[in-house]
Parts: C-alpha cells; structure tokens; sequence
C-alpha cells in the first residue's frame, strides 16, 4: 500500500487553499474509489484531506420551486431514499440503486460519484500496459484489446474508456448544475460540460482545477422529472426493487423432511470417476491422459454452471494427484516453495478436455428444489482415480501425494 499522511478540513476556504498549493493533496470524502486506486497504484497522493467535517455539505434540500440542491458530501444511500428526491426525480434515485453495493453506498459521497474514474483493466492495471489516462502518450490498450463495455460514442484514438456513473447519466438529462468553489469563489458549471471528451489528453477527465471544491449538485425544476426513470440494462436486485416500489423482498416456505417411519433415506451426491494415464517407464513421467467423471447431484438447476464446478474440482484433484506439495526447511520450518516458481500447479498442458456427465434426477426426498450439492464431489476423487491408473499402468501402489518421479521409479 502506498504510504500517505491523513489530515482533517473543518474550514472550506482552508482546505480550498491547501488543494490549491500542494500538487501532493487529495480531498478524500467515502474514499470508496480513491483507495481504489491508491491500491491499483493509478494515483499516488502524499496526503489525504478528510472533507467529511465542512458544514452544511451533506444537506439535501428541497426547493420551493420544484428543484434540488443536494451537497456534495450526502451519502448516495441517503439521497436514493429521500422522499423528496423519489417523488421530484426518480430517476436519481433508480441510478443510485443500480450503483455498486448497499454497503458501498452506505459510504460514497455524491460528489465522489460524479468524479469516479474509468473501470478500464488497462487503467487499473500494475503491469505498465499501454494507457493515455494512467501514462499520457503511452497509448491506448483498449482499442485493439478488451473493449467489449467501452465507448462507441465520444471516444478518440487516444482513449476508448468510458465513466463508470450511473448518477451521471441521470444529471445530465436532467440538465443539473455542479456547484464549484475555487480560489476566486463559487460557480455553477452545467453537467453535460463537467465531464471532458478524451480528446488528445485523455487525463484530464473533468474542468476542475487545482483549489477546486465540489460543494453541492442543483437539479432544476422540471415537470417531466416525476415520470422520469432509469434502466440499467444490466439489471441489478436493487433496481427491481426499486422498480417496483420494495424496500425488500421476503420468501415464505416451508418443508418437513421424510418421516422416521419411512426409514432413513440418505441425501448425499455420488460420483464415479475413470483417470486414464500414460507413464514414461525410463522417467517415471506420469501424464493424464483421459478424465471421465459421473455426477449424481439431484437436480441439476444450472447445466452450465454445474459443469464449471465439475471441469474445476477434476483440475484441482490432478494438482493434489500429481503436482502440489508444500516443501518446508527441516531445521527452520520455513515453506521453501512460497510462490508459484516452486509451488506448482496444474497448466494447460498438464489437463486433457475432461468429460463431466450428470446422471441424476430430482430427488424430492433430499429438498423441494430436488437438488443436492456437488462442493468438493468433484474433486475428492480424482487423486484415487490417478493413483488407481497409475498401479494398473506400473504395478506401483502410492499412498501419498503427490505422486511423483522417485514414487514411481
């Protein structure tokens, strides 16, 4: 983590002045996206400013007129369920359920939202690739790599990136109005110009400048705010509650197990597994060449995602058979193998296409939905199945993993 010092504004023009002097200073409110970054090591302040003590910058307040003022350092949780704000604009409210987590908008700030930087890999990435926003004319990674969720509007060939508020969307239709204090005093900037096109200096996101103060957003009075709404396309739980006017949702039901005259039924998974391996007789090189495994789990819910968990647990057992093993120092007790250069574990050459098959059924006797759990099913079995493939290939019988040359030998 990157070493910083922490000081605390209790005075807006002081900490104006400050932000203004030292290049080295960041305001940090929720600090929910600045330690981010800090973390990807895509800003590196040598001082924090905690803003959350200004006063009367967490306000939110309705105007007689029809419109908002709603202060910089008001939690996005707080504004999405304030009554006023749901009933004026509820499309500010949806775009701040559709963002990040309860636990996350517990936290963040309204002014930290509308300056949240791009959610790009490259940007975010430690590995020095390509990034005008990270390191200016380095170039643009995305272009010609992973750029599936990036801009197809207002991009240049110095960035493709895109912002990651939902809130920002939603102001800028409204055609709200950010609220900067500077050095020279307070001024109302429009939303749909805060924001910068990347243009040649894709590092420059927004019009602020140094000494600049995110004091409150304004939403003008509009009478097409009450029937405004917002969709995500990506749907989240929060927004169909929010969409349909719950604060929760709650699930009733009831099962009574098999009764005891019955007898007793057992509920557990079960699995068959078949190993195939190929083992070099002058080396003692064991391979695996063929893996099939049967699975009954009751009711399989979701195929694709079953298999996953299947297609894992046989890749993990192939490390426990034949790869994984931590080496300690005799005399220390110290791990000798402490990364992956010594601690090894299966690559792609090292695992065959598997071949997962799920026999089961519904088992109305081991729950309602019929389905039992696959967990570590899928992976207990494999080390056996090797060794099983191994004896029948060498007329060696191993007992402890992995199994490796000297075992074989």
């Amino acid at each position: 983590m990157h070493p910083f010092a922490l000081s605390r504004a209790h005075d807006v023009s002081a900490a104006i002045a400050a932000h203004a002097q030292d290049p080295e200073l960041a305001f940090i409110a929720g600090g929910t996206d600045l330690l981010g970054l800090i973390k990807d090591r895509a800003t590196l302040p040598a001082l924090l400013l905690d803003i959350n003590g200004l006063p009367d910058m967490a306000r939110i307040d309705a105007r007689p007129e029809g419109g908002l003022r709603i202060g910089a350092l008001a939690r996005m949780s707080d504004v999405a369920v304030h009554p006023e704000v749901r009933n004026r604009f509820p499309v500010i409210a949806e775009a701040l359920l559709c963002s990040a987590s309860g636990q996350l908008r517990n936290m963040a700030s309204i002014g930290g939202n509308i300056m949240q930087r791009t959610r790009c890999a490259y940007f975010r990435d430690e590995d020095d690739l390509p990034c005008n926003k990270r390191r200016p004319g380095s170039g643009c990674a995305a272009r010609h790599g992973l750029n599936r969720n990036h801009a197809i509007f207002g991009w240049s060939d110095g960035c493709v990136a895109t912002n990651p508020s939902d809130l920002a969307v939603a102001l800028a239709a409204l055609d709200a109005q950010v609220i900067v204090r500077g050095a020279s005093g307070e001024r109302s900037i429009a939303f749909a110009e805060f924001h910068r096109l990347p243009g040649t200096t894709p590092e420059t996101e927004t019009v602020l400048k140094r000494g600049d103060l995110i004091v409150a957003i304004e939403v003008p009075p509009r009478p097409e705010g009450r029937a405004s709404h917002y969709l995500n396309l990506g749907v989240t739980y929060a927004e169909l509650l929010a969409r349909n006017g719950l604060p929760h949702l709650i699930g009733d039901g009831s099962y009574d197990p098999v009764p005891e005259a019955e007898g007793a039924k057992a509920i557990f998974s079960f699995s068959a597994v078949y190993a195939e391996v190929r083992v070099d007789p002058e080396l003692g090189l064991v391979r695996l060449q063929r893996f099939v495994g049967a699975y009954d789990a009751g009711r399989i819910i979701n195929p694709k995602t079953a298999r996953s968990q299947a297609i894992g647990g046989i890749i993990w057992g192939v490390g426990q058979a034949l790869l994984e093993q931590s080496e300690t120092d005799p005399a220390l007790g110290r791990f000798l193998n402490r990364n992956y250069s010594g601690y090894l574990v299966p690559s792609n050459a090292d695992i065959p296409d598997p071949d997962a098959h799920f026999v089961g059924d519904f088992d109305a006797e081991a729950s309602p939905l019929g389905a039992k759990g696959l967990g570590e099913l899928t992976a207990v079995s494999v080390a056996p199945a090797i060794a099983n493939a191994v004896y029948h290939a060498t007329g060696k019988r191993v007992r402890d993993l992995p199994i490796t040359v000297e075992k074989v030998m």
